[in-house]
C-alpha cells in the first residue's frame, strides 16, 4: 500500500503521542502539599464520616472520594484517587511501599479523639472521665502509649500489655470499628490497639464487664441511639451534631493523619517483588500471621449458616404466599399481591436495615436472626412468583380431581399441585437462591462477621487491597456451583422420577 502524505502525518503523530504518553505515564511528579489549602483542586480519598471528611468538606474545592479505610490503598493504586488521607499511626504501620506510595506531609489534621456513650449511661461515661484523669495522673497512660510508640514501625503491633474485657451476665455494650491501626486492632482473635487498651483498663478499674461488637463506623452512632450498643470506641472526633446524639468522654488521646500518594520519579524503577514472591508474601501476610484464615473461616460458616436457613425460610414463606394468593377470594390475592410487589420493589440493604434498626430496634435479637428474617422475607416474595408461575402450568383437571378425591384444596396443593410445579420451577428458583447466597454478602452491615465482613477486617489489618478479596471472591464462587450442582442433582433426579413413573404406566 502507497503511503500517502496524509499517512505519513497520522503515523508520525501516533508515534509522538505514544512516545510523549508512554513518558508521562511512566514518570511521576507529586504535588506540593504544605497545608490543607494546597489539597484544593486534587482528588482525595478520605475516610468517610471521619473528622478529615469534615474539615476537608468545610474547605471545599476538593474532589473528595469517600470510603473505609481498607480502600484508600486501592483507590491510590488503581489511579481512582491522587492523593489519600490515613491516621499517622495507620500510616506508619501500613506497608505503603510495597503499592509504590508513599507518605507526602505528615502530622495533619491534629485533633482529639473522645470515647462516646448512650445518654443513658450519663453515670458510666462520669466514671469513664473520673478513670481517665486519674490514669493520666498516675503514669498508667504515659506507659501504655510509650508501649505502643515502640512498635510502631512492625507490621503487627502488639500491645505487651494484656487486659481482656471482663465477662459478666449483663456487660457494657461497645461498638468498634476494626482496623484504624494502631488504635483498634484485632491480634490473635482478640480486640487491641491503644483505645482497646484504654477502655479494658477502665473495665478492670471499675469492674464493669465489658462485649465489643464489632460495626461500621457509620453505624456506631445510630446504633446506640436505638440502643444497639451503650457506648463506641473508634476513634471519633467530638462534633457539635455528634454531640446532640450521644455523650462524649474527654479526650483519650491526640492523633493527626497523613497525606499519601504514588512514590515520586520513574514508576518503572520502583523495585517489586516477583509474582511467586508476592504470593507468599500475600498468604504469609493475610492467612498465617496470627491465623488470620480463622477469619475467613469463621465467616464462611456464619455465610452457610445464614445462606441455608435463608433459603429454608424464603421457600416456606414463598409457598405459603403462592397459596394465599391462589385463593379464590379477590381480596386475598389482591392483597397478598400487593405485599409481594412492595417487598420486591425494595432494596434487600434497606430491608436488612428496617428489621435492624426499627422492627428488632427494641430487642437484643441476633444479627444471624435479623438476617434471615431479611433474607427470608424478601426472597420469599421471589419464590412466591416463581411457585405461582409453576402452579399456572398446572391443569385444572389436577385441582378437580383433587376434590374428587375429597381433599382439602391445601391438600390438593401440597400433595399434587406442588410436587409437579416444582420440576418446573427448578431451573429459576436456581438462579434466585445463588443470587441469594451472594447477596448475604452485605450482613456486615448489622455486625455480623460473615465471609465478605471477615476479608475486609484481613484487608483494614494489612492494607492488602487485593489478596483478601480474591479469597472471598472464590470463596463465593464455590459456594454458588455447590448449591448448582445439588439442585441439579434434583433437578435430574425429579426427571427420573417422572420418566420411571410414564414407563411403568
Amino acid at each position: 500500500m502507497k503511503m500517502t502524505p496524509i499517512r505519513y502525518l497520522a503515523a508520525a503523530s501516533l508515534l509522538a503521542l505514544f512516545v510523549c504518553c508512554s513518558g508521562n505515564d511512566n514518570y511521576y511528579e507529586p504535588p506540593v502539599i504544605e497545608t490543607l489549602e494546597d489539597l484544593r483542586g486534587h482528588t482525595v480519598a478520605v475516610s468517610s464520616g471521619s473528622r478529615q471528611d469534615i474539615a476537608l468538606t468545610d474547605i471545599g474545592g476538593i474532589n473528595l472520594v469517600r470510603m473505609p479505610v481498607a480502600d484508600i490503598v486501592l483507590t491510590l493504586k488503581s489511579g481512582i484517587a491522587e492523593l489519600g488521607i490515613l491516621l499517622t499511626g495507620t500510616a506508619h504501620t501500613a506497608r505503603l511501599q510495597d503499592y509504590g506510595l508513599t507518605i507526602y506531609k505528615d502530622d495533619f489534621f491534629p485533633g482529639e479523639v473522645c470515647s462516646g456513650f448512650s445518654k443513658s449511661k450519663a453515670d458510666v461515661c462520669d466514671r469513664y472521665n473520673s478513670f481517665l484523669k486519674e490514669f493520666k495522673a498516675n503514669g498508667g497512660y504515659d506507659r501504655l502509649m510509650a508501649a505502643w510508640e515502640s512498635n510502631f514501625d512492625s507490621m503487627t503491633v502488639t500491645a505487651p500489655l494484656e487486659c481482656p474485657p471482663l465477662s459478666g451476665p449483663d456487660p457494657l455494650l461497645v461498638g468498634i470499628t476494626v482496623g484504624v491501626s494502631p488504635y483498634i486492632l484485632m491480634t490473635n482473635g482478640e480486640y487491641t490497639g491503644i483505645e482497646i487498651d484504654i477502655f479494658n483498663h477502665f473495665s478492670q478499674a471499675t469492674g464493669i464487664p465489658v462485649k465489643y461488637v464489632e460495626f461500621e463506623f457509620s453505624a456506631l452512632i445510630p446504633c446506640i441511639t436505638t440502643g444497639k450498643i451503650d457506648a463506641l470506641v473508634s476513634h471519633m472526633a467530638r462534633t457539635e451534631e455528634r454531640a446532640t446524639k450521644i455523650l462524649f468522654s474527654d479526650a483519650v488521646l491526640t492523633s493527626g493523619a497523613c497525606v499519601i500518594g504514588k512514590i515520586p520519579g520513574k514508576q518503572s524503577d520502583i523495585q517489586k517483588p516477583g509474582l511467586l514472591q508476592n504470593i507468599k508474601e500475600s498468604i504469609q501476610i493475610n492467612l498465617i500471621n496470627e491465623d488470620r484464615w480463622k477469619l475467613l473461616t469463621d465467616g464462611l460458616t456464619v455465610t452457610v449458616l445464614i445462606s441455608v436457613l435463608s433459603i429454608l425460610a424464603g421457600t416456606m414463606i414463598g409457598i405459603l404466599l403462592c397459596f394465599l394468593r391462589m385463593r379464590s377470594k379477590r381480596y386475598t390475592e389482591k392483597a397478598i399481591g400487593y405485599l409481594i410487589d412492595l417487598i420486591r420493589g425494595i432494596p434487600i440493604l434497606i430491608i436488612l436495615m428496617l428489621m435492624f434498626y426499627v422492627i428488632f430496634g427494641s430487642v437484643q435479637a441476633s444479627g444471624t436472626t435479623i438476617a434471615v428474617c431479611s433474607f427470608g422475607l424478601y426472597y420469599g416474595a421471589y419464590f412466591a412468583e416463581i411457585f405461582r408461575s409453576g402452579m399456572m402450568g398446572i391443569g385444572r383437571g389436577q385441582w378437580e380431581a383433587g376434590a374428587a378425591l375429597g381433599l382439602s384444596r391445601l391438600q390438593t396443593f401440597r400433595l399434587v399441585a406442588l410436587p409437579q410445579a416444582l420440576k418446573m420451577i427448578l431451573p429459576v428458583y436456581k438462579g434466585d437462591v445463588i443470587a441469594l447466597i451472594k447477596g448475604t454478602s452485605i450482613v456486615g452491615y448489622v455486625a455480623i462477621k460473615d465471609l465478605t465482613k471477615g476479608g475486609d477486617t484481613i484487608r483494614s489489618l494489612t492494607m492488602d487491597p487485593f489478596f483478601p478479596l480474591i479469597i472471598v471472591t472464590i470463596a463465593y464462587f464455590i459456594l454458588s456451583r455447590l448449591a448448582e450442582w445439588m439442585l441439579d442433582a434434583l433437578e435430574a433426579r425429579l426427571t427420573n422420577s417422572e420418566t420411571n413413573k410414564s414407563h411403568k404406566s
